[in-house]
């Protein structure tokens, strides 16, 4: 009901509202239009309940299916055969080529290499990934 009490407001006010296309005015001399803001007002109170009880009914579904918003909780998780990471970049495939060839990310491509040497991280492959190419500065 806030419209109606807004609305209220601005007549204390002496604020007049009109709303041409719906025909509504607030003049307190005609209470057919009295009657008709009422009936809006709480016709837009019940299709904000029904839009409050739908998503309510949409969130439990989601959860019961173990999600929240219809993805799974967390991070999409990609399977990645690590026989395969390790026999491309032991025939010399570039990491690009490797992600290419597998349809994954590089860094997917690298994370999988690591946990199949035996690694936490791909900072702890240490040598066995590619060292940038580095120029003397001169200095």
């Amino acid at each position: 009901m806030h419209c109606v009490t807004g609305i209220q407001e601005l007549q204390a006010l002496g604020i007049r509202f009109i709303a041409v296309s719906q025909g509504l005015d607030t003049d307190e001399s005609n209470p057919t239009s009295k009657l008709l803001m009422h009936i809006l007002a709480s016709v837009a109170k019940f299709e904000r309940s029904l839009i409050k009880e739908r998503v309510s009914a949409g969130i439990k579904a989601a959860q019961a299916r173990g999600t929240w918003s219809g993805r799974p909780f967390g991070r999409p998780k990609t399977v990645v055969d690590r026989g395969r990471v390790v026999a491309l970049r032991g025939s010399g495939a570039s990491w690009a080529q490797i992600a290419s060839t597998l349809a994954v990310p590089a860094t997917v491509a690298r994370r999988a290499y690591a946990q199949a040497q035996g690694k936490q991280t791909i900072a702890d492959l240490g040598s066995a990934l590619p060292k940038p190419c580095l120029q003397e500065s001169g200095i």
